[in-house]
């Protein structure tokens, strides 16, 4: 095994071991959270680009704004634009817009560099297991 597929192999178990955290902690969020409407009440300026101000309302009739960490210029949240909010009860301030870009995005991203290094990996094993066929014939 060459360090080629040595490499190719190391960074797939990383991709892949990474991504099953991302999974595992996003899953356990989901399941731990509670679902609730929320609405963009303003925008802030971080710096880079505006980021919405989401406010909702707890299952305890708190008022809470929260503004996601991850902005990008692919969605834009127009004021007064509802929205759904996972928050945990217990620190309702770092909650989450409850869509799949917003929840999965970057696991999925993750996942798929992954396969694309599994892929290549798998077509290098077999290219050298080819061409030693060919050359011990």
């Amino acid at each position: 095994m060459d360090l080629v597929q040595k490499l190719t192999i190391i960074i797939t178990l990383i991709l892949f071991t990474i991504t099953f955290y991302m999974y595992k902690n996003r899953k356990e969020f989901i399941d731990n959270s509670i679902l609730v409407k929320g609405i963009v009440v303003s925008s802030k300026y971080n710096g880079k680009r505006n980021v919405p101000v989401i406010g909702f309302y707890t299952k305890d009739s708190v008022a809470t704004y929260f503004s996601p960490s991850v902005n990008s210029d692919f969605d834009y949240f127009p004021i007064n634009k509802r929205v759904e909010v996972l928050y945990y009860k217990e620190n309702p301030e770092k909650a989450k817009i409850n869509s799949f870009l917003r929840l999965w995005f970057s696991t999925a991203l993750i996942g798929f560099l992954g396969s694309v290094f599994l892929f290549i990996g798998i077509n290098i094993i077999f290219l050298t297991v080819k061409t030693e066929e060919i050359t011990y014939k």
